[in-house]
């Protein structure tokens, strides 16, 4: 495998790495790590996953590396500081349940593979607060699990279903407003 193959996945990795670092020369700088990382270790590639799932797995660790070093660095942002519960609790009866429920959108599957949907839910990613919405990609972009979060960020189960919780909010609040899933009330 020559560095021409690999580069050809230069541009995915970069828009990942866009989206999760929010930083673009941080994510010039590991994408390019990556590429450099898996030309030197191109015989250890058996092709038992896709070119681009071993270069996405490459990238994941690299961007768990620089997000464990940024978040001990930095200090947590204050929680409510920014209206973030109360929007919440404007969500939400007495009772707990959804003040209004969103109207059905049609088949999911279906729904993921309309560009516009798509576009529109990396705006709105990338609109949350930069932990929340890092944490939001490793787990649903990256597919981690929470054990494997709390090893790789240093955080406790808890702060990651918080925090999951408050991005899939602000995430259907935000789709709610650009016209995906608009409840009957909106």
């Amino acid at each position: 495998m020559d560095f021409e193959t690999l580069a050809t996945h230069r541009a995915y990795l970069l828009r990942i790495a866009r989206l999760e670092l929010r930083d673009e020369h941080l994510a010039e700088d590991a994408v390019s790590d990556v590429l450099t990382q898996a030309y030197e270790r191109r015989a250890s590639f058996a092709g038992r996953s896709s070119l681009r799932t071993w270069l996405t797995a490459i990238l994941k660790n690299r961007i768990v590396d620089l997000l464990r070093k940024q978040w001990r660095e930095q200090p947590l942002e204050p929680v409510g500081d920014d209206g973030d519960e109360q929007d919440f609790d404007r969500l939400f009866g007495a009772n707990g349940h959804y003040l209004d429920t969103p109207l059905d959108s049609g088949n999911p599957a279906e729904l993921a593979q309309q560009e516009a949907f798509l576009t529109a839910v990396q705006r709105c990613v990338e609109k949350l607060p930069k932990r929340i919405g890092q944490l939001f990609v490793l787990r649903e972009v990256f597919g981690s699990d929470t054990d494997e979060l709390c090893k790789d960020l240093q955080i406790t189960p808890s702060n990651v279903w918080v925090q999951l919780y408050r991005a899939r909010m602000m995430l259907r609040a935000c789709l709610e407003q650009v016209g995906f899933g608009r409840t009957a009330a909106g």
